[in-house]
């Protein structure tokens, strides 16, 4: 517990000091896409939308149903549980792309295998298994090898890996919350509340909250609640409307989406500033399990120039290499500071009417699920007889 407390104080004392958090805490600015699972199909595929509900996108197209979305720490790929079809069904752990593109199985084993959740580097992917008999919590890399046991088999469910610290938050068969240490060690927990087994569990960015979900005599409940040194002290009722709601942080914190009924189970949003509550998928079909994106950042690299900038040669331009791989660049080329209609690729013929004025290619880096350009970048020359 101690080493709990520690690594929670400190994340809790950047927050509050304005001291840089290393990578893994709190991202401000713009949030990015909820990944949800949908049966609005004739069966649960997974869907992608904007944070305002907006360009709602199917990802998957199968028989299955899918599941239990979560994002990478950049965005840039979701591990997600597919109920594999034929005799036996049971729950495998995917990843895919942010676009649904390169669909890769995880896990190949008769068991049920689900609620994948990564870890703050993108390096490891926790998960929840039976494969021993009873639910436990594994650990693999984002191929699939690997697997170790982080828990031993004593019921452990819905886990959720800690943005700052070597923790996974878990709840049990006892409907209690655990904090487990990925490297061994003590592990502490506070038991559920009464009539009210947790169900869910999520941590804040900053990793001095969760938020845990449940249901109260048949009825579902949020709490979020404050992780101290003594206890988890209820900040944030948000009980009495929601059914199985499964809780989700926006990456700056200030949000959650959730699992609601409203006759079917939507995808809400609860604006935790003032209370605002915001139904973002509004249709006939049960919605569940919303994952909220951190928006992938890339940096975008200074093009170099090669050539001379002479009437009838030609200007050629080299791009380092981006990073993430899903990352693109596209290019417009400017005289002075008017785009040149046409003059998108990598090479432009310099021509008699750029003598004597600068040409510049502009560089654009975008990314799978980023709103927009990303960051640009520009080269220029002046162009001579």
């Amino acid at each position: 517990m101690m080493q709990l407390a520690v690594l929670l104080l400190a994340a809790a004392t950047l927050v509050a000091t304005g001291t840089t958090a290393p990578a893994e805490a709190v991202v401000p600015g713009p949030n990015g896409r909820i990944a949800f699972a949908s049966a609005r199909d004739g069966n649960w595929e997974i869907y992608v939308m904007n944070a305002d509900g907006s360009g709602q996108t199917r990802l998957t197209f199968d028989g299955a149903s899918d599941g239990g979305p979560a994002w990478s720490p950049d965005g840039t790929r979701i591990a997600f549980q597919r109920i594999q079809p034929g005799p036996g069904q049971h729950r495998e752990i995917w990843t895919m792309n942010a676009d649904g593109s390169n669909q890769l199985r995880l896990t190949h084993n008769d068991s049920e295998d689900q609620h994948p959740t990564w870890s703050p580097d993108g390096t490891r992917i926790a998960f929840q298994s039976d494969r021993n008999g009873a639910d436990q919590i594994f650990a693999m890399d984002p191929d699939g090898t690997d697997v170790t046991a982080v828990s031993a088999p004593s019921g452990y469910a819905a886990p959720d890996w800690a943005p700052v610290g070597g923790f996974i938050a878990v709840t049990t068969i006892d409907g209690d919350l655990q904090f487990l240490p990925v490297a061994g060690g003590a592990q502490w927990g506070l038991r559920s509340e009464a009539f009210a087994p947790f169900n869910w569990v999520a941590w804040s960015p900053d990793a001095i909250r969760v938020a845990v979900g449940g249901t109260r005599e048949g009825a579902g409940f949020v709490r979020i609640r404050g992780v101290g040194l003594r206890a988890l002290d209820p900040v944030i009722d948000l009980s009495q409307w929601m059914s199985d709601a499964q809780p989700s942080w926006s990456p700056n914190g200030e949000m959650l989406a959730l699992a609601g009924l409203t006759g079917t189970m939507d995808i809400w949003v609860v604006d935790l500033r003032n209370g605002q509550r915001t139904n973002l998928t509004r249709t006939a079909a049960a919605e569940s399990q919303p994952a909220w994106q951190r928006p992938p950042a890339i940096g975008c690299p200074k093009p170099a120039l090669k050539g001379k900038p002479i009437v009838g040669r030609k200007l050629r331009l080299r791009q380092a290499a981006l990073s993430p791989a899903l990352a693109t660049v596209s290019y417009q080329w400017f005289r002075k500071a008017k785009a040149i209609k046409g003059a998108t690729g990598v090479k432009y013929k310099i021509r008699r009417k750029d003598r004597g004025k600068k040409v510049s290619v502009r560089a654009t880096c975008t990314v799978v699920g980023a709103t927009g350009p990303v960051t640009v970048a520009s080269a220029k020359k002046k162009a001579r007889r």
